[in-house]
């Protein structure tokens, strides 16, 4: 090779690194006017404005000018389009989780931006980027637990892979299942999908079509309450996530889920695992999914109720583990069912996590009171049996179909013995509440 041609190349190169570095910081003007020498595949190389990708840019900009929440959906779905080009999906992903951030609500949106948005910077190579970033997603307000993980995330340790699994059967909640049911599972699961870390399997708030059967790597689990970002527990291997708005109903995010090491998950679509759940033949999917769901949901109420929010990470779980979910428990309730009956002993206390329930009167004058859950808010029935012996006072009766689980007012009465604070307050809420012969809310 001549000393001219190699002059060339370096001088092309050094070209096509400084306009790289203008289309981190820059505009969608220097995104799209990039020299034609820059070495083709390089972050930052031509893009043709007339080209899908340049078009894509063009909206981009356009749409931050006059940003508004209504512009968010679009927004994520043309920077996501991106992937072919990862600088500039990084670039705009930061850009737009700046734009996001600035409307209250949107603060977990905005950091998953600004979060995939370091990952790539980190993988590409550009340690400006992923430290501008890194501050940045240190500047949102979370609890410590979660904080912890962000910064190993942001410090870029190594990733411990731990187990990785070679078929879907292995997930260990499933390997109860009949081989019939494993094996329909595996025709559905296909390839394993791959997240690195600090990617987003899905985020909070949006539409659910899909269910992933982790194979490696780990999981946080992240709610939003109050605008700040709430860890809820790991998943790892042999785990399944994103399947509770399958079992609901609603097909919307009921929390975020992220890849906090390189993470590998089967993704079976919502429509063919409702085709195997909901044929008779495979009854017990259903069951398991039931089971499942209500184990989920009640992490998530224990996190947000007043009561049970103040304890620590490790409490929760503890708490959560004491719930009664065995296959005689009742979880899903029906319009009309009686739930307990007056004069009956309170050996349970119930956690209404769906639903409505009246306390009502056997002779039917109306009830003492009714309990209706809302997306941030369940119910505690019968705490007044963790100070001593009580019956309940009425019959509790469903109003409508909802979600329940069970724990052991023994089991309780031994976990709040050692947790005084949590014992004063649910005194202070017994004694306060009109209605605290059974509730706490």
């Amino acid at each position: 090779m001549s000393d001219t041609t190699s002059h060339d190349m370096r001088r092309a190169n050094e070209r096509a690194r400084a306009d790289y570095n203008r289309i981190l910081g820059g505009s969608v003007a220097d995104a799209i006017k990039v020299e034609a020498e820059a070495p083709a595949g390089m972050p930052g190389s031509l893009i043709d404005p007339a080209s899908d990708d340049g078009g894509r840019i063009t909206r981009l900009a356009a749409l931050l000018r006059g940003f508004s929440t209504a512009d968010i959906a679009e927004a994520l779905d043309l920077a996501g389009q991106l992937g072919g080009r990862p600088a500039e999906r990084a670039h705009w992903l930061e850009r737009l989780g700046e734009a996001v951030g600035r409307f209250a609500g949107f603060e977990p949106l905005a950091f998953a931006c600004i979060a995939n948005a370091a990952a790539t910077f980190a993988a590409i190579g550009d340690p400006e980027g992923e430290r501008r970033c890194a501050a940045t997603m240190l500047g949102y307000e979370r609890d410590e637990a979660w904080m912890g993980y962000a910064r190993k995330m942001i410090a870029r340790h190594d990733a411990r892979p731990g187990e990785n699994l070679t078929a879907i059967a292995e997930c260990g909640p499933y390997a109860g299942l009949s081989e019939a049911t494993r094996g329909e599972l595996a025709k559905i699961a296909g390839v394993p999908h791959r997240y690195p870390k600090g990617d987003y399997l899905c985020l909070e708030g949006l539409r659910a079509d899909k269910a992933f059967f982790l194979k490696r790597g780990r999981i946080a689990i992240l709610q939003e309450v109050d605008h700040t970002e709430k860890f809820l527990r790991f998943r790892h291997p042999g785990e399944v996530v994103g399947e509770m708005a399958l079992v609901s109903g609603q097909r919307r995010r009921t929390a975020s889920c992220l890849a906090v090491e390189a993470t590998e998950a089967w993704v079976v679509s919502y429509d063919r695992l409702e085709a195997v759940r909901s044929d008779p033949k495979h009854a017990d999917l259903r069951q398991l999914l039931d089971r499942q769901f209500v184990e989920r949901r009640i992490e998530t109420r224990l996190l947000q109720h007043p009561l049970t929010a103040r304890l620590d990470l490790a409490d929760r779980v503890r708490l959560a583990d004491m719930a009664d979910t065995g296959p005689g428990a009742p979880m899903r309730v029906a319009a009309n069912q009686t739930l307990a009956t007056r004069a009956a002993a309170v050996d349970h206390v119930f956690l209404l996590l769906d639903g409505t329930v009246d306390l009502a009167r056997t002779a039917g004058d109306g009830p003492d009171a009714t309990f209706t859950t809302t997306d941030k808010r369940a119910f505690f029935l019968g705490l007044p049996a963790l100070f001593g012996s009580v019956s309940w006072p009425s019959d509790l009766i469903a109003k409508k179909d909802g979600w329940v689980a069970r724990i052991p007012v023994e089991a309780l009465r031994s976990f709040a013995a050692s947790r005084p604070g949590l014992r004063e307050a649910v005194a202070e809420v017994l004694i306060t509440s009109p209605t605290g012969r059974a509730l706490s809310a």
